[in-house]
C-alpha cells in the first residue's frame, strides 16, 4: 500500500513538471496572438489546482495507510485505536496521526500555493525561455 501512495505522489510531481511544458505546446499550436500571456495566467492556475489536489490526496492517503496499517480511526481510546496496529507499524502510525492533527488540507494547500507560486513562475518563465531558446537554435541549424 505504501508503494501504491509513492506511486501516485511521484505522479504527482510529473504532472507538476510535464503541464507547463504541454501547456506551452498546446497554446504554440492555437496561434493565438498573446499566447505567453494565457500561458503564465494558465500555469499558474493548473500548478496551483494540482496542489490543491496533492494537498487533498496527502490527507486521504494518510488516512488509507492509518487504516491499511490496522489503526481505528473511529475509536474513543488509545486502547482501541492501536489495538490492531502491529508493534513494528506503531511508530510510523504514530507520525502519520500527528501529522494529520493541527491545521486541516484545506489550509494546508492554501499555504502551499502562497508559498510556491513564485517558485511556480519562476518555473513557467524558465520552460517558455527554454522553449524559444530551443527555437531560436533550431532556426539557425536550419538556415546555414
Amino acid at each position: 500500500m505504501r508503494i501504491f501512495v509513492t506511486i501516485i505522489d511521484l505522479l504527482f510531481l510529473l504532472l507538476i513538471i510535464g503541464t507547463p511544458i504541454l501547456l506551452l505546446v498546446v497554446l504554440k499550436k492555437s496561434n493565438l496572438k498573446y499566447y505567453h500571456i494565457i500561458y503564465f495566467l494558465t500555469g499558474l492556475l493548473m500548478l496551483g489546482g494540482i496542489v490543491w489536489i496533492f494537498a487533498w490526496w496527502t490527507n486521504e492517503s494518510n488516512i488509507i495507510l492509518l487504516e491499511h496499517y490496522g489503526y481505528n480511526i473511529d475509536g474513543m481510546s488509545e486502547t482501541e485505536r492501536y489495538c490492531k496496529v502491529l508493534p513494528e507499524n506503531m511508530e510510523q502510525i504514530k507520525r502519520m496521526e500527528i501529522s494529520m492533527m493541527g491545521i486541516g488540507w484545506p489550509l494546508k494547500a492554501i499555504f502551499g500555493i502562497v508559498t510556491l507560486s513564485p517558485f511556480f513562475l519562476l518555473y513557467l518563465f524558465v520552460v517558455y525561455f527554454w522553449k524559444k531558446l530551443l527555437k531560436i537554435i533550431r532556426n539557425k541549424k536550419n538556415c546555414c
